[in-house]
């Protein structure tokens, strides 16, 4: 059975960066009109914002489940896109064809539960949600991707196997 701890062969730089914009790719193509909407009358958000939120979403889906099923590593959402990630988890019909579609697994999302869990997420944030943008898309919008943004959720994910 393929679990947690048992990590898949871990790709070199170049075979990293095909899976994070093979990811994004899919992630910019899916249609994300149900969320879009959801935002708009709950939110009262504008359309160029959502848009700008949906292309970071896309980003930050491609880079943190391609760390994290490879390298183990912890690359938390800004508290600035979470709302749009929170409300692609609650039209979970959407969500769920999106991990599919995008991961071929489900993506797990996780909330910091205490002081401590959103103090180890910052941390994961600063140290490895940045760097791996910047590595991977360039220079992150700011108003997105501060550098003293607090991250409050992470995700998680991994392909099971299920023995036979």
């Amino acid at each position: 059975m393929f679990g947690k701890t048992d990590l898949p062969t871990v790709p070199g730089k170049e075979k990293l960066e095909q899976i994070v914009q093979s990811r994004y790719a899919k992630a910019k193509e899916f249609d994300y009109s149900e969320v879009v909407a959801y935002l708009k009358f709950r939110s009262g958000l504008k359309d160029k914002e959502i848009a700008e939120m949906c292309e970071e979403y896309a980003r930050f889906i491609a880079l943190s489940t391609t760390y994290k099923e490879f390298q183990n590593l912890n690359l938390p959402i800004s508290d600035t896109l979470d709302p749009i990630w929170h409300a692609h988890v609650l039209n979970s019909e959407s969500y769920a064809r999106f991990s599919q579609e995008v991961c071929g697994y489900f993506i797990h999302h996780y909330p910091a539960l205490s002081a401590a869990g959103e103090s180890a997420l910052t941390k994961d944030y600063q140290e490895n949600t940045r760097q791996l943008y910047l590595q991977h898309f360039g220079s992150p919008l700011g108003k997105y991707w501060g550098e003293t943004t607090v991250a409050e959720c992470g995700c998680y994910g991994y392909p099971v196997l299920e023995a036979a």
